[in-house]
């Protein structure tokens, strides 16, 4: 097992000592939002890391005009998940995974799937969510990435916090 499985399984066995020794699960609730929040800030940060500065050699200007298409749209559903209009966030991001995959864009794709985890995790649907965080890792390990793995491992381990 990769080492970052290994903290976040720790992590989790932690919360869940914690609850059973009868921590406050309000208290348990403010912790998992903070940390989802500094996930999702985390995770925007991927988003703003994979933007291509410069077009790519070779690549042409309709190329280079769907690919900043696909962050902008990116960008409105973070925007949307900052304003709490998770519905409409879902929406982008579906939008935005679909750009992306369109331009065989591993690190826009990942972005995206990671985007798609945290609205669902924040709605409550928890299994969909993880399925969401495994492809965006296994996005990220295709594209040769592994920088932002570890916000991902932290979000998904958050899931059921």
């Amino acid at each position: 097992m990769p080492p970052a499985c290994t903290n976040c399984r720790s992590r989790i066995i932690g919360v869940v000592l914690l609850l059973c020794l009868g921590a406050n699960i309000s208290e348990s609730a403010n912790r998992a939002t903070a940390t989802r929040k500094r996930t999702g800030l985390a995770l925007g940060a991927l988003s703003s890391a994979s933007r291509p500065q410069e077009p790519s050699p070779g690549q042409t200007s309709n190329e280079q005009s769907k690919r900043s298409a696909a962050y902008r749209v990116l960008r409105e559903a973070e925007s949307l998940q900052e304003a709490s209009s998770y519905a409409l966030a879902l929406e982008k991001y579906k939008e935005a995974l679909s750009l992306f995959s369109d331009l065989k864009d591993l690190l826009g794709q990942s972005g995206a799937l990671a985007g798609l985890g945290l609205v669902t995790a924040t709605l409550g649907r928890h299994d969909e969510a993880i399925v969401f965080y495994d492809r965006a890792l296994s996005m990220l390990r295709a594209a040769g990435s592994t920088a932002y793995e570890a916000p991902i491992l932290m979000a998904r381990a958050t899931v059921y916090v």
